[in-house]
């Protein structure tokens, strides 16, 4: 049996620790209790104390413990090998109870297109042009020219029953994959219809074309992108059901769809907003280092300077006694060493605290 690589995001695995039991969300990473709780004391997330899920039970209402803010050694990311198959992470309710099966909404159904939806109206106009305006117009469906009045009617009861809930519904260009676009709150869901195909016997068969696919009158609507593992994202003609029965729960699934598409949208944005304040971070500490590598160079320079002219000093002295005599009845000596002297003491870099200048932070070259 392989294994798959997960990676466990501390924002992400800090809502489910207080949303599911410990017992229970370690089977779904194939870890034991204290194993999981052990990842938390590692990326720094707080771990519900005992008796919390019995409180949860009875009906207690007992406040969370805040996530930390993460600190530049803060672990937001941990690496995880698991068995496959991979499981989804059980999403119980807090209490323990299972999740109540959703009501579908109340969809009024149309079989006809008198009052089309705008989008459907501006397609039908298109089919009748010729130019590329009228061809951007069109709703790209992969369907047979029969089956498309009935594919027209369909989609102008799942459009209407979505701009009625205040849902915007906006055509895709071809270049896109899928047809339509619906907006809500920032979130896009994406809808597709097509008509399924079979493998018929070709009218003219040859030895590299024995087959021809047609189209068979089934249609697929497919909603894009996931969900959830509760919501059903594709619809298709059965043998005992048609799509058309199926428009209320398209239409409710979509509108489900948009809170986990929002929640994992803030999700990523605080991920997002966590990376950059770690790099951030990162940067700091990198320019701090620097900052600090560059004065101690200035003051490994200033102690070699300063050594040299202590020994140049000693020397002078040694010389003047050394050769004093000599240094008196030679006026050149006399002036030499009278340079010497000079020269030493203005080359001397700590006389005063001017070589403090030295240890402040260069301004940037870009500064005005």
């Amino acid at each position: 049996m392989g294994s798959n690589l997960i990676t466990l995001y501390r924002n992400e695995l800090y809502e489910k620790v207080w949303t599911v039991p410990m017992s229970t969300l370690c089977k779904a990473y194939q870890l034991s209790d204290n194993g999981l709780r052990k990842i938390c004391k590692k990326m720094s997330i707080p771990c519900p104390p005992a008796g919390y899920w019995a409180k949860i039970q009875h009906g207690q209402k007992v406040p969370r413990q805040h996530l930390p803010t993460a600190g530049l050694n803060t672990l937001c990311e941990y690496k995880l090998y698991v068995q496959e198959p991979k499981t989804e992470v059980i999403t119980e309710l807090s209490q323990g109870e299972k999740a109540p099966k959703k009501q579908l909404l109340d969809v009024k159904i149309i079989d006809n297109l008198r009052d089309p939806h705008y989008l459907i109206k501006l397609h039908k106009i298109a089919q009748n042009g010729t130019d590329q305006e009228s061809y951007e117009k069109r709703l790209w469906m992969g369907i047979d020219k029969k089956s498309e009045n009935r594919a027209l009617i369909l989609l102008n009861n799942i459009f209407n029953a979505l701009e009625i809930r205040r849902i915007s519904v906006f055509r895709k260009p071809r270049n896109e994959k899928g047809m339509v676009d619906v907006k809500h709150e920032g979130c896009a869901i994406s809808l597709s219809l097509m008509e399924k195909q079979s493998r018929q016997k070709a009218a003219n068969p040859t030895d590299w074309h024995k087959h021809d696919l047609v189209f068979n009158g089934k249609l697929e609507i497919q909603i894009s992108p996931y969900l959830g593992s509760d919501i059903k994202t594709v619809f298709l003609d059965t043998d005992t059901k048609k799509i058309e029965d199926f428009i209320p729960e398209i239409v409710s699934n979509i509108i489900w769809g948009f809170p986990y598409l929002k929640e994992q949208k803030d999700l990523a944005e605080i991920r997002q907003k966590q990376e950059w304040e770690l790099q951030e971070k990162k940067w700091q500490e990198e320019k701090r280092l620097k900052e600090e590598q560059r004065k101690y160079d200035v003051l490994k320079k200033l102690a070699s300077s300063y050594s040299d002219y202590i020994q140049i000093r000693n020397l002078l002295d040694y010389i003047s006694r050394q050769f004093i005599s000599q240094i008196n009845e030679n006026e050149d000596l006399k002036d030499w060493l009278n340079w010497a002297v000079e020269t030493n003491e203005e080359n001397n870099e700590i006389k005063d605290l001017g070589f403090l200048k030295n240890f402040e932070k260069p301004k940037s070259r870009w500064s005005y």
